[in-house]
Order: C-alpha cells, then sequence, then structure tokens
C-alpha cells in the first residue's frame, strides 16, 4: 500500500475567486456549539480554503478558491497562519505557468493581500511569526547542485520581498516558529545525526543541539516532520512517522524535550498505514487536531495534550492537507 501521497512541485500565477456563501462564519473560534479553524483542500483544478468545524462536522466550508493550481502534498510545510492577523501564507503550484507562488490571504475578508513567484524548486517549512507585520520565516531549496546537500534559510514578507537569511548544510526535517521564546526553530539532518537550531526574530542563530527520538514504539523513518506550537502547554508538537514490525507506517505526536535533548513520541499513536498531514492546536483547550490519510480516505483525529490521549476519530469528506 502506499504510504505516501506523491510530492508535487509546481505553482500558479492566476486570478482568485471568493466563493458564494456567507463569510461571516467566526473565523478560529466558537460559533454556536462549533469551533471553527482554517483548512486547505485540493479541489481537482484548484486550491480551496475554508473553515473547518473541528467538533462535529465531517466537511469543510469552503469561502475561496485558486483555481489552476494546487497545494503541495507533503510534509514540508507549505503554510502557516497568523492567529493574531487572521492572516494564511501559502505555496502552491501553477499547472499553467509551471511555478512557484507565495500567496498571503486574509481569512477575515477572505481576500488576497498579495502573492509572489517562488524563486525555488522547494519552499517549506513556512512559520508565521505571529507578528501585525505578517512576517514569515522559512527555508528553501535551490536546483542547483552547487547547493547540494543544503537549503538556504528565508525571510518571506506581505509585499512579495523574499530576503535569503544564510545557508543551511544537511537536509530539512522541520520548523517551527514558538511565541513563547520568540524563537524559529529549525530541524535538519546531516551525516552526523539530526540537529535543531534556534533562530531570534533577525534570522541571528541562538543555538544548536544534536537531537534523538525517545518513547517511540518504532523505528522511525527519517522524513521531514510537520511541527507545530501547542499555546496549552507551551510545547513543540513533532508528526512523528515511524514503521512497524509488518512495515506498516505509523504516526505519533511527539514533543521536543530540551532537557533530554529528544523528541519524545507520546501515546498519541495513529492508526496503521494512515498519514499524518497536520496537526494544530484548538485555541484555548486542551486539544490538537490532526489531519490524516490512507488510501483515498481522510480522517480526523482529535487528541487531549494536557493527558496525551486519544480522544475521538472520524472521517472526513473535505481532504484536508492543512489546518489550523
Amino acid at each position: 500500500m502506499n504510504k505516501f501521497i506523491t510530492l508535487f512541485v509546481i505553482l500558479f500565477c492566476v486570478a482568485i475567486t471568493k466563493a458564494s456563501i456567507d463569510t461571516t462564519t467566526t473565523v478560529v473560534g466558537d460559533s454556536g456549539n462549533e469551533s471553527y479553524g482554517i483548512g486547505i483542500w485540493n479541489n481537482g483544478t484548484s486550491v480551496n480554503i475554508g473553515l473547518v468545524g473541528y467538533y462535529f462536522s465531517t466537511s469543510a466550508i469552503q469561502q475561496l478558491v485558486i483555481p489552476n493550481s494546487y497545494l503541495p502534498v507533503n510534509n514540508y510545510q507549505p503554510s502557516t497562519y497568523n492567529y493574531a492577523t487572521k492572516v494564511l501564507t501559502l505555496v502552491v503550484a501553477d499547472t499553467s505557468y509551471n511555478i512557484l507562488v507565495i500567496y498571503f490571504i486574509d481569512c477575515g475578508a477572505w481576500k488576497v493581500i498579495s502573492e509572489a513567484p517562488a524563486p525555488s524548486v522547494i519552499v517549506g517549512g513556512l512559520a508565521s511569526t505571529q507578528s501585525s507585520n505578517n512576517i514569515v520565516m522559512a527555508s528553501y531549496l535551490l536546483n542547483n547542485p552547487v547547493y547540494q546537500g543544503s537549503f538556504f534559510n528565508t525571510f518571506i514578507y506581505p509585499n512579495g520581498q523574499i530576503t535569503s537569511a544564510g545557508l543551511v548544510q544537511g537536509a530539512y526535517r522541520g520548523s517551527v516558529f514558538s511565541p513563547l521564546s520568540q524563537n524559529y526553530y529549525l530541524a535538519f539532518k546531516n551525516q552526523t545525526g539530526l540537529f535543531i537550531k534556534s533562530y531570534d526574530l533577525n534570522f541571528h542563530q541562538t543555538g544548536e543541539q544534536r537531537f534523538s527520538f525517545a518513547n517511540n514504539q518504532y523505528p522511525v523513518l527519517d522524513l521531514p516532520m510537520s511541527m507545530s506550537f501547542n499555546p496549552y502547554n507551551q510545547g513543540i508538537m513533532v508528526n512523528v512517522a515511524m514503521t512497524d514490525s509488518s512495515n506498516n507506517l505509523v504516526y505519533a505526536i511527539g514533543y521536543i524535550d530540551w532537557n533530554s535533548r529528544s523528541i519524545v513520541c507520546s501515546n498519541m499513536l495513529g492508526y496503521s498505514t494512515e498519514q499524518f498531514l497536520a496537526t494544530a492546536p484548538l485555541l484555548n483547550t486542551a486539544y490538537a487536531y490532526t489531519a490524516a490519510y490512507e488510501n483515498g480516505v481522510y480522517s480526523l483525529y482529535q487528541w487531549n495534550t494536557y493527558a496525551s490521549t486519544f480522544m475521538t476519530y472520524r472521517h472526513y469528506y473535505t481532504p484536508l492537507l492543512s489546518i489550523f
């Protein structure tokens, strides 16, 4: 069984149209008995953005359509969300122009703020600094043999400016911004192991440590790991891919433990053969949600991050790729 969705990398420079539905629903908040977040999914030849009801819904509410394009399906974090300003940043692939484009979208008004072509083959690791200026810290990989085995740190600005902020020797493995420490954390792998660098808001390095995995029930796969900050316990959640004794894919949610220099896997385990696509906390609660995929079927997990336990699971009829 194919456990991973094929990685696509191309992009788009096309017009965006607003879905003709009521957009008065609260963005990332409560409305009645439901609590909503943001979701991104591919729908045939377009990228759709809309509202995800975390408590009860089994399909998302479309609010914005980007035609002739698709979101790259990978663990390189091609999107990020600023909870303070309700601005979504994402990298999409255009099927008409065969390029990558970065979009900033106001999810309060459901309109495009700006768009700009990306300068690289892969742009990922997007992490909003959760600031009023909507600056995003990220990484990109150039299609150039000179830089084989390395990638660049970069700032992405809402006006379309993309600024390189230094070279990292190794392979990208994950990244996240912590509003608590005001640091961007970057995981990468080289010949000597897995490392996590920390950077301040000017991309000045503030630390670097070698990491290992702990409490993992099965061997860990060497793959990029989706990361997210959990404001409830102020920890950094990591989607960790493993293979069991039958060579089936199994995911767990782990946490970065700075004291032991470990990514510690929790008891929040997915069902065998399901791929975790994205995990997001539900603000002001102990809950977190994971969008998952297996053999053409999409699903949504609910976790209790206070107890590190599984709560609920349901099939989701919208093919969610990113959630916030």
